[in-house]
């Protein structure tokens, strides 16, 4: 079942299932996939039965996580990679069967999900988070100093997220189509030289894509090459299986102050993946021009990033007071990069 479809200058988004959306989907169809999917029974968005937090428990999600993972692999392009953001689950005492409490290992379902469907794993992400944060915001026994004293066999650490890499067809990198980068290996002649290269290459992409109306202006041959570029600090700062330095508040609703596109009688995204992430994994595993999907699109985080960035977005999303929130914040992003992509010949 699909409700109301938005769609603007190199992107569209649709109300609706995802799982029935990709259903509907041509076959190697999408060069990245970035989104974050529901952290099991965690957070329940909306009373729909069609949304994956209400489900009954743990194997009753997996099954419906399942045919996600299954449809995702089949409209993926060979050699490209998916993205998704993911945390594990926190069981108070009381509130399990044992009457225990303790850590639910999400990450590792969602894992066996795309596993089986297909998909190899590259890289499990760690994102570092603040315990003191996690612990001012939950109050788990597990983070309380005084337990410390106590018994502190009670203690354990903080939540991290993760970022799972997973990729379908993982051959080697003559699968596929390329992301190239402009690097320092050889100096910064031969860098900019590759920027220039890469940049036309990215053109010629966005262009037989639809993405420019008119001819590439200079200031977007500009801005692809300055985009293009990926420095060794970089890469080694990105290759770190934990990544420390990231932005956990900079979200959507951070960037556009006051909720201004809050619908009435809904409340903010209970949980937006930072912009910073979607960010590195697209610049690592998406080229301009590429087709980004997200089939948990939410109020718009990967659309709005994506279309910034100069990637055509393609979204669902079940809920329908964020996919109306998500299909203006995805605007911004389109408006963000809009004057490059039309030549003005006044």
């Amino acid at each position: 079942m699909q409700g109301e479809q938005y769609e603007g200058k190199n992107w569209s988004l649709v109300n609706g299932d995802c799982v029935e959306v990709m259903a509907q989907m041509p076959n190697n169809s999408i060069d990245h996939a970035c989104f974050s999917s529901p952290f099991g029974s965690l957070y329940i968005y909306s009373d729909s039965e069609r949304d994956m937090g209400n489900s009954r428990g743990s194997e009753d999600f997996n099954r419906h996580h399942q045919f996600m993972a299954d449809e995702l692999f089949r409209v993926m392009k060979p050699g490209t990679v998916i993205c998704d953001h993911v945390k594990d689950t926190v069981f108070y005492q009381g509130s399990s069967e044992t009457g225990e409490g303790g850590v639910y290992p999400f990450s590792d379902d969602a894992l066996a999900n795309y596993r089986r469907a297909g998909f190899v794993l590259r890289a499990r992400v760690t994102v570092w988070r603040d315990p003191v944060r996690e612990r001012d915001k939950t109050n788990h026994e597990r983070l309380l100093y005084g337990n410390i004293g106590k018994n502190s066999r009670v203690c354990a650490m903080g939540m991290p997220e993760y970022i799972l890499v997973m990729r379908k067809e993982s051959k080697g990198i003559k699968i596929g189509d390329p992301v190239r980068h402009a690097i320092d290996k050889w100096g910064e002649e031969s860098a900019l030289e590759q920027a220039s290269e890469i940049a036309a290459e990215d053109a010629q992409r966005m262009l037989k894509r639809g993405m420019i109306d008119g001819d590439v202006s200079e200031a977007l041959m500009e801005k692809l090459a300055e985009m293009s570029r990926f420095s060794l600090p970089q890469w080694q700062e990105w290759a770190s299986p934990v990544w420390m330095n990231t932005r956990q508040m900079d979200v959507v609703h951070g960037r556009f102050y006051k909720n201004r596109y809050k619908s009435d009688g809904d409340e903010r995204h209970i949980c937006p993946m930072p912009l910073d992430l979607i960010e590195r994994c697209l610049t690592l595993y998406s080229s301009p021009g590429d087709v980004v999907f997200d089939p948990f699109s939410g109020v718009g985080s990967t659309g709005y990033t994506a279309a910034r960035m100069g990637r055509k977005f393609f979204g669902s999303e079940l809920k329908s007071e964020y996919a109306a929130q998500a299909a203006k914040i995805i605007q911004e992003g389109a408006n963000e990069i809009g004057d490059l992509l039309t030549v003005n010949d006044g």
